[in-house]
């Protein structure tokens, strides 16, 4: 049997004394990690944990609170980076921003989400009990943390592929090698269906994308006309549209190898 070894989130729990601070840390671990893997991922693996932890404390009448603020919690703290949610991504992709602009456009509104859902999660635990929590059971073994780097570092890869400092053809050839030689029966595992969809997303936009008819139709609408909130998911993107427009023209002035974004032409991310 491996050595056992001490998690983040481990030493987060440890530390918790009573309620308030217990769920404080649950949905603030949904916030933060959803700005890397995503809002979706955030809420597939700290729902779970979350049940398991209120479980473990006798604290089962806050399941369905902490549940509910963890997914606010995803979808707020997701529309920081162009990685959070596939919304970010499509805009990243056809704005030209770079990251540290993108962030910077999306920072104040994650910024004040942040302060507001702290404020909520004090005013539902105001009546916050002490608890006595077993963490024991969170342990890995020193063989699960060292796939986990492995992981890690094809993470890190992803997100620099994002944002544009590795070309994505390097990053797919890199993750795909190191999965053959270390994991490779993980490739039985993945959800081919989920992956398809999302394909399947991207394409569908990239084909509306060229109708004229739509294309002015939600231009117009996300610029700021009474109804553009309507039809938009992300509480930013209205906003984020005029700002990302106006840094394409500027970047697409000096150049002319993207101009079939411009007559219609199909946009595959």
């Amino acid at each position: 049997m491996g050595k056992t070894k001490k998690t983040p989130r481990h030493r987060l729990l440890a530390k918790t004394k009573n309620t308030a601070q217990l769920m404080l840390v649950l949905v603030f671990l949904c916030f933060f990690s959803s700005m890397f893997i995503t809002n979706d991922v955030a809420l597939l693996t700290f729902v779970p944990f979350a049940c398991t932890i209120l479980q473990k404390c006798h604290q089962e009448r806050l399941i369905v609170t902490t549940f509910v603020l963890q997914t606010l919690a995803a979808n707020l703290g997701s529309m920081l980076t162009p990685v959070g949610n596939p919304q970010n991504l499509y805009l990243y992709s056809i704005s030209g921003a770079g990251l540290g602009e993108f962030i910077g456009w999306m920072a104040p509104y994650t910024l004040v989400s942040g302060v507001l859902l702290l404020l909520v999660v004090f005013v539902l635990s105001a009546g916050k009990r002490r608890i006595s929590l077993e963490t024991g059971a969170l342990l890995q073994t020193s063989g699960a943390a060292g796939r986990n780097g492995i992981y890690l570092a094809l993470f890190v890869l992803s997100l620099l592929s994002v944002a544009r400092v590795l070309p994505w053809e390097l990053m797919l050839a890199v993750v795909l090698i190191v999965l053959i030689f270390t994991d490779r029966a993980v490739f039985l595992q993945v959800d081919y269906c989920l992956l398809f969809t999302f394909i399947s997303f991207f394409i569908f936009i990239g084909n509306v994308g060229r109708i004229p008819a739509f294309r002015e139709l939600f231009a117009s609408l996300l610029a700021g006309e009474p109804d553009h909130q309507q039809c938009s998911c992300d509480p930013a993107s209205g906003g984020f549209y005029a700002r990302s427009e106006e840094s394409y023209d500027r970047r697409e002035s000096g150049r002319t190898g993207n101009a079939h974004r411009i007559d219609g032409e199909p946009d595959l991310l």
